[in-house]
Order: structure tokens, then sequence, then C-alpha cells
């Protein structure tokens, strides 16, 4: 098992920070340019192989140091690049990836950033919460008191702030290039929240000790929240304010398994964000976000650490799960609103979802790397367990990924999987055959990130080496 090996510079450029922008004002890409897609946002898979190749486009962009991840802003007409020179660069999609803004920390004058994770804060309405309570409460309950949680939280919803959260890791400033990875090197590390409309940190959430690997802003029963998972093995639930900015409370979910390092975090879909599950360790780990706490850990078939997993919607290929928990009443003929502790019957079919998996694998284990499709069935009854099952592996000579950490992406027929070989392998999901590989990053260095926009047929790719790739389909 190797660890990519990451450069982080000690003095930023003295580049000015660019006018002030609103990633929510912005508007989406056009009409006709959206045409070019299909309209279900399912087929975004651009079905890239060798009769429908993606090509390299000229807007492609080099910056300095590592890109550790991408992200979208709401409007999808923005793409933000988080670096391990402690900023995130923003540039605008609509206009060749011409560079409208760099944010970074001048306050932290202790600390030098590595960015790893960032997201917005969530703005959708709560999602109807469908799936029981598997630990205290039946499901005629749930779906009665949250009904009307959910129709109030709609009604009340306002627009939030412009704020960007962002974490990694903080080294401290009087650090050598040759000392980063030093344990004695590394600062508590701290979510921190910009404001958008100055570029200041205006919040930081303390509580992490080591690099903060993933993170998700959700709302649960109308509040806001972000989900953190660090290299310190904990998973923070954060409460925060409407404002998104202050924090109200900080909780370590209860792990009785004691993990080393946490690595990432997928809300479980079809249950209104009351589960979620974590890649910790070489396990994938089921919480009651809730409760506050882990319910189940299942293996991960990996030999050292499971650094990836992620929701797969609606794949082609495989079988739907009922869209809800009432749909599965309604289907067994059972009154959600009946007195009587009634379970679906058992003969019912369950509600389920998929999920992706990546990690790395110790050297002496001879094992090739490999990306995993589980379905995840969940409990019928009060009390019950959920279920993971392994239904396809996706492999190849040039998947070679043996580093970490590296992220997914999948539509609903195609998964692309970077390696660290500077190359994104892409496999076709129903076939597990590979359509195609991108080599357009130097040569043994890590790709860390994928991206497909929800709107346009194009692809983002970014790595160790600086670049942002641009892909459009043919």
């Amino acid at each position: 098992m190797a660890r990519g090996k990451r450069t982080s510079a000690l003095h930023h450029g003295a580049s000015p920070r660019a006018a002030r922008f609103d990633p929510w004002t912005l508007k989406r890409a056009t009409a006709s340019e959206a045409a070019t897609t299909a309209t279900d946002r399912r087929t975004r898979a651009l079905a890239v192989n060798s009769e429908a190749p993606v090509l390299l486009g000229t807007d492609s962009v080099e910056t300095e140091g590592a890109v550790n991840a991408l992200l979208l802003s709401p409007c999808a007409s923005l793409l933000l690049a988080l670096s391990s020179e402690g900023t995130v660069q923003v540039f605008d999609i609509r206009n060749g990836l011409a560079l409208v803004a760099t944010l970074w920390d001048e306050h932290d004058s202790n600390a030098r950033d590595d960015f790893h994770v960032g997201c917005f804060p969530c703005l959708d309405p709560d999602p109807a919460p469908v799936l029981p309570d598997v630990t205290c409460l039946a499901a005629r309950t749930l779906a009665r008191d949250t009904s009307k949680t959910v129709d109030k939280n709609i009604h009340s919803h306002q627009r939030c702030p412009i704020t960007l959260a962002v974490a990694g890791k903080r080294i401290d400033s009087s650090t050598t290039s040759d000392d980063l990875d030093d344990i004695d090197s590394i600062l508590p590390c701290d979510i921190k929240i910009f404001d958008l409309t100055s570029g200041v940190v205006t919040s930081r959430l303390k509580g992490h000790s080591k690099d903060v690997l993933a993170l998700v802003s959700l709302r649960y029963k109308g509040s806001p929240y972000y989900l953190s998972a660090g290299q310190d093995g904990s998973i923070f639930k954060w409460t925060m304010a409407t404002d998104w900015v202050k924090k109200t409370s900080r909780v370590r979910m209860q792990d009785p398994s004691n993990t080393i390092m946490a690595f990432s975090i997928s809300l479980l879909s079809h249950t209104g964000n009351r589960y979620f599950l974590a890649s910790c360790d070489n396990r994938i780990s089921v919480f009651d976000f809730e409760q506050e706490q882990m319910l189940q850990t299942f293996a991960s078939d990996f030999s050292c650490y499971c650094d990836f997993i992620t929701s797969l919607p609606d794949p082609f290929h495989l079988p739907q799960s009922p869209s809800s928990w009432s749909d599965l009443l309604e289907a067994t003929h059972i009154d959600i609103m009946d007195d009587n502790d009634s379970q679906p019957e058992s003969g019912s079919t369950p509600i389920f979802s998929y999920l992706l998996s990546r990690g790395v694998e110790w050297l002496n284990a001879n094992k090739a790397n490999a990306v995993h499709l589980f379905k995840l069935t969940y409990p019928r009854n009060v009390g019950g367990l959920f279920k993971l099952d392994k239904i396809q592996s996706y492999s190849h000579p040039c998947y070679e990924a043996n580093s970490w950490p590296t992220r997914l992406t999948a539509t609903a027929t195609t998964l692309f999987a970077p390696t660290n070989l500077g190359d994104v392998v892409i496999f076709d999901l129903p076939s597990g055959a590979v359509g195609a590989v991108l080599r357009d990053h130097e040569p043994e260095t890590e790709v860390r990130d994928v991206l497909v926009h929800p709107d346009l047929p194009v692809i983002f790719t970014c790595g160790d080496d600086g670049g942002i790739k641009v892909y459009r389909s043919s």
C-alpha cells in the first residue's frame, strides 16, 4: 500500500483576490447548451468508448500544487478547485475556465492549508423520511410525525447566505517541504467557512486533530448540519445556525469499533437523511444520524483501507428499489396511519440502494485493485438489520490505484475510476468492460477526482500534477 506523494508550497502567490461573485445567481447553462444531453439526467454517462470518444478541451488549465478535489457551484456554472496550496480557485465554465476568484485564509498565520474537501450549504428542503427508525420507532409513527415537519419546512425554507465550507490538512507554517507528512507538523484541522461575498473566513469548526477527509452538508427535520470525517478516526455531527456559519453544537458519533481513520461519507437514499454510510478503515459502516451512533459494520473486501464509497442512483442495468417506505406499506396493504404496530409482510420487496467502493491493498496481499458494486438492503422491521451484498467488481490491468485518497464518479451507465498512473479508467457499468482510458495527466501521478457536469456533456479531472483537464463528448 502506498499513499500518493503530496507537495505543498509554503508561500502563496501574490495574485489578488478576484471580484466578488455569487454562485447562486449566475444562470445555469442555456437550453441550447443543455440540449446536447438527454432529458433524463441519468443518461449523463456520455457512453464513453471507441465509438463515442471524448476529446481533451483547449480550456484545460494548469495550477500550482496538487488539485485534490473539484466542486460545482449550485448554479453549475462555476468549477471550484481545492488545492494543496491552501487555495480554492473558482473558474467560469461558460467562459473557457476563466479564473473568477481565488480564496485562501489570510488570517491563519500559524499554518498553511492543504484543502481536501468542500461543500456548499444544502439548499434543498428536507427529503421525506421513508425508512422506519430501525432502533426504536415504528414506521407509522415516523411517517406521521415527520410528514407535518417536512410540509412546514418547505413553506418556511429561506435562501441561505453565500458560504463555502472547506477542510483538509493544516500544516505548521515553519515546516519544510521534507517534513510535510511528519505527524508533529500537523496542527488541529479546522473546517473553514468562507463568506463568498467578501472572500474571508468567517467561522472555524474545531474538532478534528488530523486531516479532514470528508465533508457533507444536509438538512434533517428542518435543521442545517454538516457531517465530517477525518484521519483521526472521528465522525462529527455539526448542528449549524440557519445562516450556516455559526455552530450551535458538535457531537462525535459513537463508534464501538474504534475506527482509526474515517475516509468518506455517503447519505443513504430513501431515509430522509436519517442514516448514512461511512468508510472506516477497511470497513463500510452504517450510522444513525439522529441517534448519533454506529449501527452496523461490514467488510469491504479491501485488505488495507476502503477510502471511498458513493451511492449509485438508478443504474440502468439493475432492478430499482421501491421509491419510498410509504409505497412499500401501500403495496402490502398496511395503513401508515393505523394505530396498530403493523410491519410490512415478509414477502414484500424491501427497499434497497446501490453503492460503489474503492480502496487500497497491502502490497503483500497480491490483490489487484478493483472497484466493487454493492447492494444495501434495508431492514423490513423495527430493530432489523441492513444487509450488504457484493454484486459486481470492476478491474483491469490498466487500473492501478493503490494510493489514497481518491474519489470515484459514476453515472447510470458509466464508472470513472482514477489511477495513480495519471490515467482515468472508464468502465461500462453493466458489462464491466473498459470503454476508454484518459491519459492526459502527467505519467505516474495520482488523479484524485473526476466530475461529470449535470447539464453539459463535459467531464473534469484533477490530480497531483496540478492539472484540471476538460473533456467534451465528440
